[in-house]
Order: structure tokens, then C-alpha cells, then sequence
């Protein structure tokens, strides 16, 4: 029979150690499998969550900006996605 380790640690430090374990395996997912520079539409779509038909109208209306051969860059879906989620980017001074 082992004896169990016991440890009192406080919500903000239990946070912190999970807050580190996702960031490490984040790190390590995209390193197995970096993200493209850029995207077709319907694979921005996906990223998205939207239709191939609502990304293409975002990209006609200057929403979305695609390069010259129809692709759409990564920074771009990232950036639709922050405007989206105002409360997952930096917060504006005021």
C-alpha cells in the first residue's frame, strides 16, 4: 500500500498550472503541424464557421482581404475572428 501525496495548492496556482499545460501543448500541436499562410474559401469558411458563399461576399465588401491568386492569409481569418470575439484581444485604452 503507498502512501498518497497530498498538496494544498490555491485556485489561482491550480489556474496557472493549467493555464501552462495548454499553452505547452498548444505550442507543441502547431509545431507538429504549423498553420499555412494562407487558406482557400472553403477552408477559411471552416475556420470561420460560416458558408464558402458568406466568406466570398465578406472578401467582395472588403471585410475579408484575399491575395492575388484567390487565397485568403491566415492573419486575415485571425483577424475576423478577434473582431468577432471582442473580449479575446487586447482591450483599448481609454
Amino acid at each position: 500500500m503507498t502512501a498518497g501525496l497530498e498538496m494544498e495548492i490555491s485556485k489561482t496556482e491550480f489556474a496557472l498550472v493549467v493555464q501552462e499545460a495548454v499553452e505547452r501543448g498548444v505550442a507543441t500541436a502547431l509545431s507538429l503541424r504549423p498553420r499555412p499562410s494562407s487558406v482557400n474559401f472553403e477552408q477559411a469558411a471552416e475556420m470561420l464557421c460560416l458558408s464558402s458563399k458568406t466568406v466570398s461576399t465578406m472578401v467582395r465588401d472588403g471585410r475579408i482581404r484575399a491575395n492575388k491568386i484567390g487565397r485568403i492569409p491566415v492573419s486575415e481569418i485571425d483577424r475576423a475572428l478577434s473582431a468577432s470575439n471582442p473580449g479575446s484581444g487586447r482591450r483599448s485604452a481609454k
